[in-house]
């Protein structure tokens, strides 16, 4: 099993620090039942996310579902040859043979792995649901990389839009959760960041 070392993609200045333990204080108020989320928007905050819901005391599994940008690969500078969650959904490979350990014991991750996609089948969804379905008894909470993916979001039991501030108003907020909901999505709420 592959093993990656995440302190620098999860290291954040003591205000960001205590803005991403307020966001997971209030996934973890939510109670159990949003055991899969997905952070839809700017990449890197939900790894961000996941390493909080670690350090307050839980197990989580971090998935890189945005399968149309492999933007953590090219972080770790992983090279082609990593298999993820899009071998995965092709089925020719296993759930827990795409599975990286970290340096942080209760903290695992899938990479998305090789993909050429701009968007997910159906019968990508329906793998999706039964990865989802089959890993949530072994943690505590699943945290989904989705990108701007409705097809991601929907298959979570609950989802976080992140607008960045210099980007953010009230009726596109609005018009967001609105888009998402439509599409099948359980948003609750609405992440506003700044780099």
């Amino acid at each position: 099993m592959f093993s990656v070392n995440i302190d620098k993609l999860v290291a954040t200045t003591p205000a960001q620090e205590k803005a991403y333990k307020e966001l997971c204080n209030r996934v973890l108020a939510k109670g159990r039942k949003y055991k899969t989320l997905a952070v839809i928007g700017e990449s890197g905050y939900a790894l961000r996310l996941a390493a909080a819901i670690v350090d307050a005391g839980n197990k989580v599994l971090f998935v890189d579902a945005d399968v149309t940008t492999p933007v953590f690969m090219g972080k770790y500078r992983l090279g082609k040859n990593l298999e993820g969650l899009c071998e995965y959904l092709d089925g020719t490979q296993d759930d827990d043979k795409i599975r990286c350990l970290t340096n942080r014991s209760d903290l695992n991750i899938i990479f998305s792995g090789e993909s050429s996609r701009q968007t997910l089948s159906q019968n990508d969804e329906d793998r999706l649901r039964k990865f989802l379905d089959d890993n949530m008894d072994d943690y505590d909470y699943i945290i989904l990389e989705a990108g701007k993916s409705a097809e991601v979001a929907r298959n979570c039991r609950a989802s976080l839009v992140l607008i960045d501030d210099s980007e953010y108003s009230p009726r596109d907020a609005r018009e967001k959760i609105e888009f998402y909901d439509n599409e099948g999505c359980l948003v609750l709420g609405v992440v506003i960041t700044n780099a």
